[in-house]
């Protein structure tokens, strides 16, 4: 059995690698356990009556009855005394470790990996570029199947943007990263709702004669003032209604961020990445493809030594 430890990230991280694991076990056969997503489970429809997330599922499984908070605790710290000891678990017979931290690399569909993993006993695996391109490509329906909200969010996330399409031909999902993007990589994805507005507006013009209106999902309080004239609405609100209501839009716009890369997996709409402050809106910029392998983005360790626009 593989068992994920790391926690990289926030939710659309997680979900991006439990993903692909899920998608190499379904290729070659192998058992997932996912302690690193316990504080998620309680948002997906298929691990939400899990108290430990595994792949294939246990239907024997005891209910999901702690809030997610308590779970979140219990999972960061048994992932800080998983990592602090699993060194030494690795020179025992039945324990191996796999720990690539943030910038190292695993193919989990590569002959290394399955080797390891296929060995009686527990595989630790620990960081964020786990990726199973091949397989994830095949499974990909089965994932997403995997990882649909609750009837609820869904519905709720509908009805928002269908609100939207009473007074638009083309509804556009517009991901606001604040909060923790202040900060990150000194503040280069950092950017201002002018800088947004000025993203939507030249969206507008290329979309004329089609209407369109633009649904604001953002991780921080956003005044709309700075949107004015444009057709606007406020996001459902919450994580997973943000995410569900992106995904039912038309095109996705917003900073590199695995937030609105998984909104585009789950609702294969457009989405155009915007990596610098100057970047112009175009329509033909947009695309399909998943921007899951990391090969066809700018290295971030690079992106932080350039000057922020």
């Amino acid at each position: 059995m593989v068992v994920i430890t790391g926690e990289y990230g926030q939710l659309a991280n997680r979900l991006i690698v439990l993903a692909n694991f899920i998608a190499a076990a379904r290729e070659h056969g192998l058992q997932i356990a996912a302690p690193a997503f316990w504080s998620f489970a309680p948002l997906f429809e298929s691990t939400r009556h899990e108290s430990l997330v595994r792949y294939p599922a246990d239907r024997a499984a005891t209910p999901c009855v702690f809030p997610p908070h308590a779970l979140q605790a219990a999972a960061t710290s048994a992932s800080r005394y998983l990592r602090k000891f699993e060194r030494r678990f690795d020179a025992l017979p039945g324990f191996r470790v796999i720990d690539i931290g943030w910038f190292g690399t695993c193919d989990l569909d590569s002959r290394e990996f399955l080797d390891l993993a296929r060995r009686p006993g527990l595989l630790f695996a620990s960081g964020w570029q786990f990726r199973a391109t091949r397989s994830f490509v095949r499974h990909a329906e089965a994932i997403r199947d995997c990882f649909r909200p609750p009837a609820d969010v869904r519905r709720q996330a509908r009805l928002a943007v269908n609100e939207m399409r009473k007074r638009a031909d083309v509804v556009v999902g517009v991901h606001v990263r604040h909060g923790d993007y202040r900060e990150f990589l000194g503040g280069r994805f950092f950017y201002a709702l002018e800088i947004y507005a000025r993203w939507m507006r030249a969206l507008r013009d290329s979309l004329a004669p089609r209407r369109a209106a633009f649904m604001i999902c953002s991780n921080a309080p956003q005044s709309l003032e700075a949107l004015a004239g444009l057709n606007v609405a406020a996001g459902p609100g919450g994580v997973v209604e943000d995410l569900q209501a992106l995904a039912e839009c038309d095109y996705l716009l917003g900073p590199p961020s695995t937030f609105s890369r998984w909104a585009l997996f789950m609702g294969r709409k457009p989405l155009e990445v915007m990596f610098d402050s100057q970047q112009t809106a175009d329509l033909e910029q947009f695309s399909v493809t998943s921007h899951f392998d990391e090969s066809r983005q700018p290295q971030w360790a690079a992106l932080a030594q350039r000057p922020v626009a």
